[in-house]
């Protein structure tokens, strides 16, 4: 969503969390260039809190982060926090 403004783009993540089959939504926003943030949302069988803990830190259902780097970094971390 280019453009889009970071409120826009983080109701994504609710969209996504109130169907029925994710448990984990995230997207990697682009704040600037260079600068950017990770939020997370999750049900209750993940721990959102676990998985960026490494990145950032929140709570057990929603957790985000802030990042400098360019936006692929921000997904390696990410995917690596993952796994």
């Amino acid at each position: 969503m280019v453009g889009a403004r970071p409120g826009e783009v983080e109701s994504i993540i609710g969209i996504v969390c109130t169907t029925r089959q994710p448990e984990v939504a995230t997207v990697v926003i682009e704040t600037e260039p260079q600068q950017g943030s990770v939020p997370m949302r999750a049900k209750a069988a993940v721990d959102a809190a676990a998985i960026m803990s490494t990145l950032g830190g929140g709570d057990m259902l929603a957790a985000s982060d802030t990042s400098a780097g360019p936006a692929a970094e921000m997904v390696t971390a990410l995917v690596t926090a993952v796994a």
